[in-house]
């Protein structure tokens, strides 16, 4: 993933240059420093319960790609910069975008944790080896039909 943020180092010189050249024509007073990013992953672990009727790879994959949509790299998200996902926006997320989720007997809870600390050079998303889910079937009536 770190090959999406990083460019060859010739055409990163040649943009620092130009912009060091842009800000001197403006006002050469000014101390120009460039600051590489930092890279770092936002942890997601979802442990969730389901009816039988659902599948759990298909939830999985559900699960999965809602959050790479919304927090994974090359997102809206991921651009801006220092910030952490709210577990609230996440849960919500989650719920309105896995259909096994949304009945009355099924549950889940969710984990966020960032890599690092969030400073304006750590860029932080998502990614497929970040997100750690455990679904299991939910038992509504135990001793019943489907136990």
């Amino acid at each position: 993933a770190d090959d999406v943020w990083s460019q060859d180092q010739a055409s990163a010189s040649a943009t620092q240059e130009n912009i060091s050249r842009i800000i001197g024509y403006a006002d050469d007073s000014y101390r120009i420093t460039f600051v590489e990013p930092v890279i770092s992953n936002i942890y997601f672990t979802i442990h969730a319960s389901i009816a039988r009727v659902h599948n759990i790879d298909a939830a999985k994959g559900q699960i999965r790609d809602a959050l790479l949509l919304k927090y994974g790299i090359g997102t809206a998200y991921a651009r801006r910069g220092n910030d952490a996902p709210r577990q609230r926006e996440a849960v919500e997320l989650i719920r309105s975008n896995v259909v096994a989720l949304q009945d009355a007997g099924s549950d889940f809870r969710v984990t966020i944790v960032a890599e690092q600390p969030q400073l304006p050079e750590h860029w932080h998303y998502v990614t497929q080896e970040s997100i750690a889910i455990n679904i299991e079937y939910a038992n509504y009536a135990v001793n019943q039909w489907g136990r």
